[in-house]
């Protein structure tokens, strides 16, 4: 599926759907085996393929006597395993794999998750329940923003709904007609879901209503929206650098409880931002790997020091989102820098100052480089340049990059 030249005149303004058509949608957001980024993230009951070959047996050795198999060292798993109401042979199974593999960390269980699965004996729905259970805990630890947007639960249960689109007879026309459709709102403004899920409910997996697809796509949709009910907001009391104390908002309390947290920072070659490499590492279970999307300061003074290193202060609001909104926040605000660069690229165009002079992230010089690059472009064409600076970001070709070593 290529983004067409009508349907780049549509978008203008790139976006949420410049977002999802550069890395989903357009040539280059497909794997060295022809299939797109679309496919893999929304594979239904296995995560990328096993990066090691299996040593283990999954069948019962008849010859020997059955011994314990203790449980891997993995904190949190044995829980996931009793929230996704695994059996007792099945929970075995997975500590023998475990073993034999030297898996240590939820990130290696959901790379090699198809042997996984299958040494458990696991149905499709298990097998399901269990990818996400995992990707869950795994975005409690500090793991790369591309793995965090490749074992996001929420893209996978809304890409899934899309892919049985494609799968129908006249699918590709569907789908597009529903990107169209779904353009159209974008640059209204409006949210009409009737309107854009049309007469889609007979290509949608058995069993799934068309409410249960909205809820779906619409989470999805809040990904790239802070500030929404899938975020959580602390209020620092004391503290300071990377330890405090902050209020938040328990969702099984009507009041704000004051909690103690801790927070760490990713090294730089996991490849997150100046905020977002900010993560909970100690604090409430709830915000366990969460990370830090933004921070309103009371006093108005800039929240990052010339260091780029942040620092807590008291009355700070600070903004914590899951690991795989925080990667598609990443992304969505690369695409908007241009935005927010026109002043820079005014003087850099007129020559007002020393370019060397200014002070300014690196990034947003690039983006004002980028501005004046295509000003005297026709606005169809500022539109597809806009689109391959998308998929040309970092953390867009890391993305590429991983899943097309898994295809």
């Amino acid at each position: 599926m290529v983004l067409s030249g009508e349907r780049c005149h549509r978008l203008r303004t790139p976006g949420i759907a410049a977002l999802l058509a550069a890395i989903l949608f357009m040539d280059a957001g497909t794997t060295k085996n022809g299939s797109s980024l679309l496919w893999i993230l929304a594979a239904p009951a296995s995560g990328p393929k096993s990066k090691r070959k299996s040593t283990a047996s999954c069948q019962p050795d008849d010859t020997h006597e059955p011994r314990y198999i203790a449980p891997p060292s993995i904190p949190g798993l044995k829980a996931v395993f009793k929230e996704v109401k695994l059996s007792a042979e099945a929970e075995s199974a997975a500590f023998q794999w475990c073993e034999d593999q030297g898996a240590a960390t939820a990130i290696e269980l959901l790379d090699n998750f198809d042997d996984l699965a299958q040494c458990m004996s696991l149905d499709v729905t298990q097998a399901q329940l269990l990818q996400a259970a995992l990707g869950a805990m795994a975005a409690k630890t500090s793991m790369e923003p591309e793995f965090a947007l490749l074992h996001s639960p929420t893209l996978r249960l809304a890409l899934q709904a899309f892919i049985a689109i494609l799968r129908r007879e006249g699918g590709s026309k569907q789908a597009d007609e529903l990107i169209d459709r779904a353009l159209l709102q974008l640059r209204s403004g409006t949210a009409d879901w009737d309107l854009l899920l049309g007469k889609l409910e007979s290509c949608f997996p058995a069993g799934l209503t068309k409410a249960e697809v909205q809820d779906r796509w619409r989470s999805a949709l809040c990904l790239v929206t802070p500030g929404n009910n899938r975020s959580e907001l602390v209020t620092v009391s004391s503290g300071s650098g990377l330890t405090l104390a902050g209020v938040w908002q328990e969702p099984s309390s009507a009041e704000g409880k004051l909690s103690s947290f801790q927070l760490e920072r990713s090294p730089a070659e996991q490849g997150w931002g100046r905020w977002t490499s900010y993560f909970v590492s100690k604090g409430p279970e709830p915000l366990l790997g969460r990370r830090l999307i933004g921070c309103k300061r009371a006093s108005g003074w800039s929240t990052l020091g010339i260091s780029s290193e942040f620092t807590a202060q008291t009355g700070d609001s600070l903004d914590f989102a899951q690991a795989d909104q925080a990667a598609l926040l990443e992304i969505a605000t690369f695409d908007q820098l241009p935005e927010f660069a026109g002043e820079l690229a005014r003087i850099m165009r007129e020559g007002e100052a020393n370019m060397a002079g200014i002070m300014g992230p690196a990034e947003m010089k690039n983006a004002a480089e980028f501005v004046n690059s295509i000003r005297n472009l026709s606005e169809n064409e500022q539109v597809h340049r806009r689109l391959r600076r998308l998929q040309q970001s970092r953390l867009a070709r890391r993305l590429t990059h991983v899943a097309a070593a898994d295809a």
